[in-house]
């Protein structure tokens, strides 16, 4: 039994080390990295030298980094809300433009034609004319209408107006108003009619046409001229139209 406790003493001794020698794990560290330092002198002094502050600023350069990195929210919804109003001005604009275009095209005078009285009777009486009514089948009034007119016998009613045809330019300015009795144009042939021209009507080798050209200003076209074209031609029964001269703006 006391050998075993001197051989413990004797071991304890051995495995003594003095104060000085004994270094902590941190110091083992710092030491090595400052001997590795010394064999390397291509390193930097800044490396070398420990800085304390150096690891707050490295936490604070950081934190600075990650705070601008975060995407800015309160821009983009401002940057949102700017194009989302613009998509809705324009919208509401694209809206307005509509609803006038609707309003001035149901409101606006038009003006329709068609014959009146008996055309058939009244070509060939001793004064051959014809009757045509014009009216304003619009909502607001037509004012300052002048018109013109135009009659001739044609071989065809494709055929244009010669210059020979019977071409009168009425100057005085009228007004028609919407819902009212239209106005009657008396389109007499001034010339007459010969036999064999009445005969040729007759027989359909000639055409007795007519042409109505309207122009007038409405209250939403005061600065500019609308217009309204009327063509017929004279059948047994009745009028038939013109391609060419049935057209307005």
């Amino acid at each position: 039994m006391i050998l075993f406790i001197i051989l413990a003493v004797l071991s304890n001794n051995q495995s003594k080390i003095p104060y000085h020698k004994q270094l902590t794990e941190n110091e083992r560290y710092e030491a090595k990295s400052y001997s590795s330092n010394l064999n390397n002198p291509a390193l930097p002094v800044a490396e070398i030298i420990a800085d304390p502050d150096q690891g707050d600023k490295t936490k604070s350069q950081q934190s600075d980094t990650e705070r601008n990195s975060r995407p800015n929210y309160a821009l983009i919804v401002a940057i949102a809300a700017v194009v989302v109003n613009a998509i809705y001005v324009v919208v509401a604009g694209l809206q307005w433009r509509a609803i006038k275009y609707q309003v001035r095209m149901s409101h606006r005078a038009q003006l329709a034609a068609k014959p009146s009285g008996n055309p058939t009777e009244e070509i060939f009486s001793d004064t051959p004319r014809v009757h045509v009514m014009v009216t304003n089948v619009g909502g607001t009034t037509a004012y300052d209408c002048r018109y013109e007119t135009w009659i001739e016998l044609l071989p065809s009613p494709a055929s244009d107006f010669s210059a020979g045809a019977d071409h009168v330019i009425h100057p005085a300015a009228c007004a028609l108003y919407p819902n009212h009795v239209g106005l009657t144009i008396n389109i007499p042939i001034r010339s007459g009619l010969e036999p064999h021209e009445r005969q040729a009507i007759l027989d359909l080798q000639r055409f007795v046409c007519i042409r109505v050209l309207f122009t007038y200003r409405d209250i939403f076209r005061r600065w500019r001229r609308r217009y309204a074209n009327f063509g017929f031609y004279l059948e047994r029964d009745g009028f038939g139209f013109m391609e060419r001269y049935n057209d307005s703006n």
